[in-house]
């Protein structure tokens, strides 16, 4: 349960409050478990906000979101499946680095360039849903997402930077769109599956 108090939420059987001021959620407590829903009053989710939050399964992101912050769930050892809504523009780099149990990742944002190490080493990620109008793939975004077995790449990519997926050891099938540009070096070494 969430508590709303003033300009900082409770979240009930955590030891601390979760640290929001001026529009922009800035921690949240580590020992925090389950899901967590996150007011409709927050634009921006801060760099390193739910770092380490080992316990933590799934978030709740509002419509209000617009930004989410470098390493802003890195480490969230438990979270499973994360959904960014359509008002996000922008995501830093290795957003959600080291989610090893994140399985469903839909990005319902019109991102154009997909940062760097984003979903690195989220070893159980199977489901990636990405939309039209992104123009980049990130250095390193998939490295290490062991478990994912296909991708569909936007018409709207130019570019899939270094390494982006590699160490995508079963991925066995990629589509890309007419106007790639560039497939940087790398890019899908240790792609030991790939047959198409």
């Amino acid at each position: 349960a969430i508590v709303l108090v003033g300009c900082n939420i409770v979240a009930a059987g955590a030891s601390g409050d979760a640290d929001i001021q001026v529009g922009a959620l800035l921690s949240w407590p580590k020992d925090y478990k389950g899901v967590a829903v996150i007011p409709s009053k927050v634009r921006h989710i801060g760099s390193g906000a739910f770092s380490n939050c080992r316990k933590l399964t799934a978030v709740v992101l509002p419509e209000s979101i617009e930004t989410v912050g470098s390493f802003a769930f890195s480490g969230c050892e438990r979270l499973r499946d994360i959904r960014i809504p359509a008002s996000v523009t922008n995501i830093g780099r290795s957003a959600f680095f080291n989610c090893q149990t994140l399985t469903n990742l839909v990005i319902l944002a019109k991102l154009v360039k997909m940062p760097g190490n984003m979903c690195s080493y989220c070893y159980g990620l199977r489901h990636v849903e990405l939309q039209d109008g992104l123009v980049e793939v990130g250095d390193m975004a998939f490295r290490g997402c062991r478990s994912l077995p296909t991708i569909r790449i936007p018409s709207s990519v130019k570019r899939i930077c270094r390494g982006a997926f590699v160490g995508c050891s079963r991925l066995s099938h990629v589509v890309f769109p007419r106007g790639i540009e560039l497939v940087d070096e790398f890019a899908f070494y240790g792609c030991f599956d790939l047959k198409r």
